[in-house]
């Protein structure tokens, strides 16, 4: 009777992983093809207003972005010089939205993590992915109204207040890990989860470049927002919140989860001079990895719309599915929130306790809920085990 018990629980908890996997992968492929049509769009769309907006100051012709907004073809009339300078301009208003966005979604993200913690991942992935939805709506309105820039700028305020895509890949992999099993591969999670966002921005590449041809840039910000409704309401029907979370039922203060963070900063123990340090060389890796990265697609698509290559977004659409079939995506193999430092070190500083050093008691219960993950009972004793023979053996040389 024990063994079929035991069977059954063993089913059912393979059955529930299976379960979240597939649902985290479905939501994922979702995911990428909402942000690669918003972020194939945005640079092309920025490039046509101001093209069109500099035209109109010029008193030449803008009938095409007047009847409906499509991208703008690549005029000869335009020397070289102005078409330099709308470049230029282009580069500065996606530098400054990235800049509005990551600013805001980096603060935000530090709290949204710890505050997954204890509330549990699903309220914070719906809220993540709501955030998303409304920040859509609102730059889908700013195209199909002809708002100024200035506009969406302020519009892009609202992905920052979502903790930016990074929140996500975070939350997704919490899930994936927490449902893991110690004896299966965690780094496996990490492959699963990037394959399935580079499918679905793959698929997203191709086709947004003939919606952008066939019907303008409204659509594809349209289809993007009704792709985040759909990941929104596959998350309330059917992700389930893991039983296993020590979820408190007492209101949250988010203040106090902003200083827990701070923690990393102005405590001195050595758990957390040991995590400090990951997490420096995490993040020295993260920005040397991801920013060429992150420069390199608006740059590079401006540069494909301008003379002398003058492509249409097909051809942008495609080189990127190219691209992103050849280069391999390294954003949450290097990301420091997402890849799981603090974990690792927690496991580090059970194993590495010298006999000369005071033995480390861990208070901190963020810690204490890692235990499961990193077995720090059973490599404590061990550490403590060789700690007495190391102190039995000088004792024995002494005499």
């Amino acid at each position: 009777m024990d063994e079929q018990q035991i069977l059954i629980a063993k089913i059912d908890k393979k059955l529930s992983w299976f379960d979240a996997r597939i649902k985290i992968c479905i939501y994922t492929i979702i995911w990428g093809c909402s942000l690669e049509m918003l972020n194939i769009s945005e640079t092309q769309y920025i490039y046509s207003y101001l093209k069109a907006n500099y035209a109109s100051t010029n008193h030449t012709s803008v009938e095409q972005y007047n009847n409906s907004i499509k991208e703008m073809s690549c005029s000869n009339n335009l020397t070289s010089i102005t078409d330099d300078y709308i470049q230029g301009l282009a580069s500065d208003w996606t530098w400054y939205m990235q800049l509005v966005i990551y600013s805001i979604g980096l603060l935000v993200m530090s709290v949204l993590g710890p505050l997954s913690d204890k509330v549990g991942r699903k309220p914070v992935l719906m809220y993540t992915v709501s955030l998303f939805a409304i920040t859509f709506a609102l730059r889908t309105y700013a195209l199909y109204a002809k708002l100024n820039l200035y506009w969406y700028l302020l519009f892009c305020v609202v992905e920052g207040l979502a903790g930016c895509h990074y929140t996500y890949d975070v939350i997704c992999l919490s899930i994936l890990n927490t449902c893991t099993n110690q004896d299966e591969s965690k780094p496996f999670n990490i492959a699963l989860f990037d394959t399935m966002m580079v499918i679905g921005i793959c698929a997203s590449d191709i086709a947004t470049g003939y919606l952008i041809k066939l019907t303008g840039y409204t659509y594809p910000f349209l289809t993007g927002t009704a792709l985040l409704v759909l990941i929104l309401i596959l998350i309330i029907i059917t992700l389930k919140e893991n039983s296993k979370l020590p979820i408190k039922k007492n209101p949250v203060n988010i203040s106090s989860s902003f200083i827990d963070v701070c923690s990393l900063c102005r405590k001195t123990n050595i758990l957390m001079n040991s995590t400090r340090q990951l997490f420096l060389m995490y993040i020295l890796v993260y920005f040397t990895n991801e920013f060429p990265y992150l420069a390199n697609g608006g740059i590079r698509t401006l540069y494909e719309l301008g003379a002398p290559l003058c492509w249409t977004s097909v051809k942008v659409g495609c080189y990127c599915h190219w691209c992103h079939q050849n280069i391999t995506n390294t954003d949450n193999k290097v990301n420091p929130f997402s890849n799981g430092p603090f974990r690792q070190t927690r496991c580090v500083t059970c194993r590495n306790t010298e006999s000369d050093k005071i033995e480390i008691k861990v208070k901190d219960p963020t810690v204490q809920n890692q235990k499961e993950n990193c077995d720090c009972d059973e490599n404590l004793e061990k550490s403590q085990k060789e700690d007495t023979l190391v102190i039995a053996k000088n004792k024995q040389k002494g005499l």
